[in-house]
C-alpha cells in the first residue's frame, strides 16, 4: 500500500486551547477553544458526554481520492496496514493513539488506569499508558508552562482520596510534583501516576487506544464537570483504584518519566532519532526524522507508523506515485508500503504500536 494522510480531526474537549495546532497547520486565524486536540490515525470514539457527536474521534483517510473512515480501513485491510505479528498480538484494533494536544489552561489531576485495573474495572483489554513530545510552549498569563506528574513525599492518600470525592482540592494539588518542561522534553505517563498538563504546553501524546479517564477535581478550567466526565462508568470510590498512591522525590518522578532520545540511523544529514523505544514501553514507540534533503525508508521501526510533519514540507515517493506533506499535515505509514523516499528539510514525528499484549505479573 502506498501512505496516505488524514483529514484534520479535531475533537471537542471541556478545557481550551488549540491556537498551537492552528499555528503549525498556518491557519489565517489562531485562537484558543474548545476543540484543542487532533486524533490521529484514531479508531478510538471520544468520550465527551456533554456533546455527543456521531463518529467523533474516528479518523478519516484520504485514499485514491476518496475518504473513509479509518476504521473502515483497517477493517477491509487489516494486514496491510499493520502487518501479521501485529495481527496475531492486537487483532483488528490498531493498538495505539496518537494526538496533537495544546492546553490553554491546567487540566484536571487525573489517573488513567494500567491493563489490570483497566480490565479489573473497565473491562477493557487496554488501560491507557501515554507518553508526552513537547513541542512547543508558551506562557498563559505569565505563567510559565509546566506538567504535573507523581505524588510527593508529603502525600496523606486518605486526604486525598477524601478531598478527590468532593472534587474540591485544598491540599491536594500540593501533593503533587510540579515540573517546569521545555520543547523536546520526551515523558512517559504509566497508567496509575497522577499528572496534568499545565497550561501553555503544546505536544504530542501517544496512548493506548482508550479514552479512560478519573479527574476528580469539580473543574476543567471554568468548565464544571459531571459526575460521569470525572470518574467515568463505575462509582467514585471504585474510580479511586485507578491511582497509584506512591509518593516520590522530584528527582525520582522525573527520572522515572523522561525518556532520552537517540539517534538510530543516519544517511547523509538526516537522522533518524529514537524516542520512545517501543521495545521499553511494550504500548508504543515514536522516532523524529530530521529529514535534510532525502531519505530512503526501508521500514526502520518494522511496523506501521502514523507520521506528523511537525516543521517544514517535504514529498514522499512511492513506487512512481508522489505525496506532498506539509506542515502540519498528518498521516499514515503501512506495514506493506513498498518501496519509500522522502525528499525536503522537515522534522517529522513518527509513532506506532508495541507489540505486547498481555500485561505483565508485575505490571
Amino acid at each position: 500500500m502506498h501512505p496516505f494522510k488524514f483529514k484534520p480531526n479535531r475533537i471537542w474537549r471541556v478545557y481550551r486551547g488549540g491556537a498551537m495546532i492552528d499555528n503549525i497547520r498556518n491557519e489565517a486565524a489562531t485562537a484558543d477553544g474548545n476543540y484543542p486536540e487532533d486524533w490521529i490515525a484514531s479508531t478510538v470514539l471520544a468520550n465527551n458526554p456533554q456533546i455527543m457527536k456521531a463518529g467523533e474521534g474516528i479518523s478519516t483517510v484520504m485514499l485514491d481520492g476518496r475518504e473513509m473512515p479509518f476504521s473502515e480501513l483497517v477493517r477491509n485491510k487489516p494486514v496491510e496496514l499493520f502487518g501479521s505479528a501485529h495481527m496475531d498480538q492486537f487483532g483488528m484494533d490498531t493498538g495505539f493513539l496518537t494526538k496533537l494536544l495544546d492546553s490553554a489552561v491546567r487540566l484536571p489531576l487525573q489517573a488513567h488506569p494500567d491493563r489490570k485495573t483497566a480490565k479489573l474495572i473497565y473491562g477493557s483489554p487496554y488501560g491507557k499508558t501515554e507518553a508526552w513530545i513537547v513541542l512547543e510552549t508558551r506562557e498563559i498569563n505569565g505563567e510559565e508552562p509546566y506538567l504535573i506528574m507523581g505524588f510527593n513525599e508529603s502525600l496523606d492518600e486518605k486526604n486525598f482520596s477524601r478531598e478527590a470525592l468532593s472534587g474540591e482540592f485544598s491540599g491536594g494539588l500540593k501533593m503533587c510534583h510540579k515540573h517546569p518542561v521545555k520543547p523536546g522534553n520526551v515523558l512517559l505517563i504509566e497508567g496509575g501516576m497522577v499528572h496534568a498538563i499545565g497550561p501553555g504546553v503544546f505536544l504530542v501524546e501517544i496512548m493506548e487506544p482508550t479514552d479512560l479517564v478519573v479527574q476528580p477535581e469539580l473543574y476543567c478550567g471554568t468548565q464544571r464537570l459531571s459526575d460521569q466526565e470525572r470518574f467515568g462508568k463505575t462509582d467514585p470510590e471504585t474510580a479511586m483504584k485507578v491511582f497509584d498512591f506512591q509518593p516520590m522525590s522530584r528527582k525520582e518522578a522525573w527520572n522515572r518519566c523522561v525518556m532520552i532520545p537517540k539517534t538510530i540511523m543516519k544517511q547523509a544529514d538526516s537522522r533518524l532519532i529514537q524516542l520512545i523505544d517501543p521495545g521499553r514501553t511494550r504500548y508504543f514507540g515514536a522516532a523524529m526524522l530530521k529529514l535534510r534533503d532525502q531519505f530512503t525508508y526501508d521500514n526502520p521501526f518494522r511496523r506501521a507508523a502514523a507520521g506528523i510533519a511537525v516543521r517544514g514540507d517535504f514529498v514522499i515517493h512511492s513506487d512512481g506515485k508522489e505525496f506532498d506533506i506539509n506542515q502540519g499535515n498528518t498521516f499514515f505509514v503501512p506495514y506493506e508500503h513498498g518501496n519509500l523516499k522522502f525528499f525536503g528539510n522537515a522534522d517529522i514525528l513518527f509513532s506506532m504500536p508495541g507489540l505486547a499484549m498481555e500485561p505483565t505479573d508485575n505490571e
